[in-house]
């Protein structure tokens, strides 16, 4: 009795390692299949959109900074007049960006047509 469910034991355990090869198999099927889907969603995009950078408004305020500056020389006192022209950058202080994703956009490429999303974005800016 003992020897016959050892002989079970055995059997069940060699199908169970038997059917992890097709399993295998097909793991590695399916990884593959998401990377190149993932490989031409990434082609896609990159060849018409590029990279997507969200920026605000930003504030710029040319400026004239003037000083005297005052120097002797061979005793007399001399004053001289500086300038230094720049531009004040000023940014919100906060930006909250609330954003919508449609899919099902398609693009083809070759025989193939990934759904790729497209995006709606509303902002709202504060400064104090």
């Amino acid at each position: 009795m003992q020897k016959i469910l050892l002989v079970k034991a055995a059997l069940v355990a060699a199908m169970f390692f038997l059917l992890q090869i097709p399993l295998g198999m097909i793991d590695n099927l399916v990884a593959e299949r998401s990377a190149r889907q993932q490989d031409v969603v990434r082609e896609i995009s990159t060849s018409n959109y590029g990279r997507q950078v969200f920026s605000g408004p930003v504030l710029s305020i040319p400026y004239v900074e003037e000083w005297e500056r005052s120097y002797t020389v061979d005793k007399v006192q001399k004053f001289e007049t500086l300038r230094n022209n720049g531009v004040a950058w000023f940014y919100p202080e906060s930006a909250d960006t609330a954003s919508k994703v449609v899919s099902g956009i398609t693009k083809s490429i070759g025989a193939r047509q990934p759904a790729l999303a497209g995006t709606s974005v509303k902002r709202c800016l504060s400064a104090t």
